[in-house]
This record gives C-alpha cells, sequence and structure tokens, in this order.
C-alpha cells in the first residue's frame, strides 16, 4: 500500500490521513492503542505514510503529510526528516527540529505495527 495517490486525490488524502493520524497519534499518548502500535508510530521509518506532530497546535502544512524517504542523522536523534508529501507527488520536503509519527497505511494497525504485510 506504500503508492502515492494521483494528484487529483491527493489535497482530500492529505487531509484525510493528517485527520486520522492525528486522531490515533493522540490516542496513543494517552493510552488508547497498544503498545507496540503506539511504539511503531514514534518511531517512523523510510517509506512510512507520516504526519508532522511536532505542534497540533498551529497552522496545518500540508507539506509534512506523506511519504517519509529518509532520515538524517541517527534514529534516536534524527536532524533532518525527508518527506515527500502527499499533495505534491514527486517532490520532496526537507524538515529540521521536527516531530514526525508513523499512520498505518494498512487494515491492522496491529499487523502494521509487527512489520506484516497488508491483508
Amino acid at each position: 500500500m506504500n503508492q502515492t495517490p494521483p494528484p487529483d486525490n491527493a489535497a482530500a488524502m492529505a487531509m484525510t490521513a493528517y485527520t486520522l493520524g492525528r486522531a490515533l497519534y493522540t490516542a496513543a499518548l494517552r493510552g488508547g492503542v497498544s503498545e507496540t502500535v503506539r511504539d511503531r508510530m514514534m518511531k517512523p521509518r523510510p517509506g512510512d505514510l507520516v504526519i508532522e506532530v511536532t505542534a497540533f497546535h498551529t497552522q496545518l502544512d500540508p507539506d509534512g503529510i506523506g511519504r517519509l524517504v529518509s532520515i538524517q542523522g541517527t534514529p534516536e536523534m534524527p536532524e533532518r526528516y525527508v518527506v515527500e508529501p502527499l499533495h505534491r507527488p514527486g517532490t520532496q520536503q526537507g524538515w529540521r527540529n521536527a516531530t514526525f509519527a508513523a499512520v498505518p497505511d494498512q487494515p491492522s494497525a496491529e499487523r502494521w505495527a509487527e512489520g506484516g504485510e497488508p491483508s
């Protein structure tokens, strides 16, 4: 399922991913999801669908919703995230001083968190 949506659906897909991802991220912070899912969300990997979660109370930046291309630095101390925004397929946006959360992109969040293939 690691496919970028076509440009005509990209803005709607980005907003849906952000809305659902934000709700799941908030639930994860409050203990509303399994520890396995929470831990996986907090450690995004290249290829993951991600949302920028540094400051939820500021204006949404659509460039912070997309596929994680790379993490520069170490996973424990990332220096820079590179994201392909959903609304601009084929482009990349670099982020410093930001936090990203991975969002499950398959029907079972538990299976996703455990590294399983989509069902």
